[in-house]
């Protein structure tokens, strides 16, 4: 692309983002430049783009500028939440993976008895916490997990994501005047990338998803460098090429972000053989990275989830809602991605350098526009973010050569005093100032917590009906294990996407009858009620409920005269229920535990003894562990096989 055409379209993107200022784009509540401060604030970002707007200035203050964001963002999230945990969504259920990961790592997926009488613990594959667990291992110096779950997020989002864009930007960019420009501006447009993003990170709390969104351009950025004719690559820069791609593969479906890198590996086949520190790095990351994915494959019913009917008001939606989610996203991103993104991509289509980098962010593009019609219930729409990751790097090299460039002063300090208000919207959206709310932990957290402890000695906790994010606008997932005490609920982690009350149909249909029998079945002494019909149901029935605490919505009642047990056959002990296995000394030969079954399960007996696990089918919906073959007074360990062995062998 010659200079003439690239100046021309610096003069047309600078007058677009003129426009988009008049537009109705503008009048979205999410675009970008919602303006709420004091009015002299406009005048005077534009007056202060003037007169720094010298190369020699903007060396100095674009790095001040990248640190002044990241600055406001730690000091506006610590203000507003006044040392309360973050809660939102999704939040307490990946602050419950990590304090899983940090119990159980690497023995994953394993069998948990702290909820709802035994599940498959396998979240992490899907939800791509192990990334984060990776990240956060610096963090667990300072204590437990709830300590310091807030500055984990913090470091993810106003730390990671600029200094990974930063350095994508300075493997990118090959002159070394211009490289500092672009690194820096790549760290301010990351920070301020677009509110759609900051609900997924705040709100929504998928930090799997931010991780493996924020590393793809760095990865990009370091295969191109390190594949480039003529360049042998350092040996650093290989280890960290292993180490993102590590982190950046964790995110099961950013593994289409990476098609156009892997026809450019198999492309440039003869060149990574040639370079093995590369290729040496390559290998190491797919055999740490492919273990963990087909065993995901295996135990997860992935072929039956994608071929299901699809998530309803997330990626199945009408046509009509999809193109509404869609035009959000285009109304949250930054003005300067927006516009200098199209254009950056069009150029660097041109420039060896940065090609790969353009062609991924066109291909996220039609992921995004395309993957939700074919593949709703993977949601990937999120593929608009995705999208504008990778294109902040040509972005950020094309405002460098428009300032550094001799198009007009007027036009130059324009998109500068864009990039000079990214402080002021950094910290609107870190102090809670936006349309996108995110929460934290309320009183009635650890009330409830407290409540569930101090009254529940024996036998598990019902919370009745459906709860989803009733508790402080977020996931039930860490009270099993703040509390100490099993608990049983639909559902505690979001892993379903229609009301499904936690007492199945058939025993629903038997009215009190069935309700009592699930409720012995499943060995439940107290009952949290939050939902008008539980709360009635059972605080009508005086005479086998007794209420013992309340606060807010929610009720716990104990029930009277409770004579619980574990063993629906045989007799023994419950010696413990860990956070991966289960403990029992058996008084007869055989028995049957209330605890679920899954064919992944192993006996382990302390005599050395054979003692087998089958299945017990209590009911259609539930099936026991049912132990044979054991030797009576022997101890008993149940727990999931190992990932190897479970790898290796058929079945699930």
């Amino acid at each position: 692309m010659t200079e003439k055409i690239e100046r021309r379209l610096s003069s047309i993107a600078v007058l677009a983002l003129l426009l988009i200022y008049f537009s109705p784009l503008a009048a979205s509540r999410f675009f970008f430049a919602q303006f709420d401060g004091p009015i002299y604030l406009v005048p005077a970002l534009i007056a202060a783009a003037l007169l720094v707007c010298r190369a020699s200035w903007l060396r100095f203050l674009l790095p001040l500028l990248a640190a002044a964001c990241c600055l406001v963002a730690v000091q506006a999230f610590l203000k507003v939440s006044g040392g309360k945990l973050l809660f939102s969504d999704d939040h307490p259920s990946f602050l419950y993976r990590l304090i899983q990961l940090y119990h159980a790592f690497p023995n994953i997926p394993f069998y948990n008895p702290q909820w709802n009488g035994g599940v498959e613990a396998r979240e992490f594959f899907p939800s791509g916490i192990l990334s984060v667990f990776l990240l956060s291992l610096p963090f667990s110096l300072l204590g437990e997990v709830r300590e310091w779950y807030n500055y984990l997020v913090l470091f993810l989002c106003a730390a990671l994501v600029p200094l990974s864009l930063s350095a994508a930007a300075y493997f990118t960019v090959h002159s070394t005047g211009g490289r500092s420009l672009a690194s820096s501006t790549a760290a301010v447009l990351a920070i301020s990338c677009s509110l759609i993003w900051y609900r997924f990170a705040l709100a929504y709390g998928t930090l799997g998803f931010i991780v493996s969104s924020a590393i793809l351009p760095l990865n990009l950025a370091l295969l191109n460098r390190l594949l480039a004719g003529g360049y042998k690559g350092k040996t650093w820069e290989a280890v960290l090429l292993a180490f993102t791609l590590i982190l950046g593969l964790q995110w099961p479906p950013i593994v289409f972000a990476y098609l156009p890198a892997g026809i450019y590996l198999l492309a440039r086949l003869r060149s990574l053989l040639g370079r093995p520190k590369v290729a040496a790095a390559v290998v190491i990351a797919a055999l740490l990275v492919l273990p963990g994915a087909l065993l995901f494959l295996k135990a997860s019913p992935v072929a039956e989830f994608i071929s299901g009917e699809g998530i309803a008001g997330v990626g199945s939606a009408s046509m009509k809602k999809y193109g509404s989610d869609s035009w959000e996203y285009l109304e949250g991103l930054n003005s300067l991605i927006l516009v200098f993104g199209i254009v950056g991509v069009i150029a660097a289509l041109f420039r060896p350098s940065e090609r790969l980098m353009a062609l991924s962010s066109v291909w996220c593009l039609a992921v995004a526009a395309l993957g939700p019609v074919f593949l709703p219930q993977l949601e990937l729409d999120r593929y608009f973010l995705i999208a504008a990751m990778p294109s902040i790097v040509p972005a950020a090299t094309y405002l460098t050569q428009l300032w550094l460039s001799n198009v007009s002063l007027l036009a130059r300090a324009l998109a500068l005093s864009c990039l000079l208000y990214s402080p002021f919207w950094v910290g609107k959206v870190y102090s809670v100032r936006t349309v996108e709310k995110f929460n934290f932990a309320q009183p009635i957290v650890p009330e409830l917590v407290n409540a569930i402890s101090s009254n529940v000695k024996e036998g598990r906790v019902l919370f009745a009906g459906f709860i989803l994010h009733e508790l402080s606008y977020g996931h039930i997932a860490p009270l099993a294990e703040w509390s100490g005490v099993p608990i049983v609920a639909s559902s505690y982690q979001h892993d379903r996407w229609h009301y499904t009350d936690i007492i199945p149909e058939s025993y629903r249909q038997r009215k009190e009858l069935g309700v009592m029998e699930y409720l012995d079945l499943m060995n439940i002494s107290h009952i949290v009620t939050h939902e008008k019909f539980w709360r009635k149901w059972f605080g009508s029935r005086t005479g086998l409920f007794e209420q013992v605490w309340h606060s807010g919505p929610f009720t716990l009642l104990r029930r009277k005269e409770f004579k619980g047990t574990y063993f629906l056959l045989g007799s023994g002990e419950i010696l413990s229920q860990g956070r991966d296995s289960l403990s029992v000394r058996l008084e007869t030969e055989s028995a049957v535990l209330k605890f679920r079954y899954f064919d992944f399960l192993q006996a382990y007996s302390s005599s050395g003894e054979r003692c087998r696990t089958a299945r017990h089918q209590a009911s259609s919906e539930i099936s026991l562990i049912a132990l044979e073959g054991c030797k009576a007074g022997a101890t008993i360990e149940i727990r999931a096989v190992s990932p190897l062995k479970r790898l290796l062998t058929t079945g699930s």
